[in-house]
């Protein structure tokens, strides 16, 4: 009874590490800062490649991290900034 207890308890604290993981990485969703012609923007981008959101054109990189740093708690996504 006691080993059964114990496998149980073990599985219960992997899976939840594996769902805190997940939560704080989004699974794979990322946002990303790029560089477009006229300034920064950010994306967001869902597990299968697809960008799922954008925004509009930022003067700085920094303002437009700023930004996708609000949106990536919101949704508990990860901040992916693009060389």
């Amino acid at each position: 009874m006691e080993k059964t207890q114990t496998q149980d308890r073990d599985f219960l604290e992997r899976y939840y590490k594996e769902q805190v993981r997940k939560r704080k990485t989004g699974g794979s969703m990322k946002i990303k800062i790029a560089m477009g012609s006229t300034g920064f923007f950010w994306k967001l981008i869902a597990t299968n490649g697809q960008t799922l959101a954008h925004s509009e054109t930022y003067s700085s990189k920094t303002k437009a991290l700023q930004t996708a740093k609000k949106v990536a708690e919101e949704l508990s996504v990860v901040v992916k900034v693009e060389q």
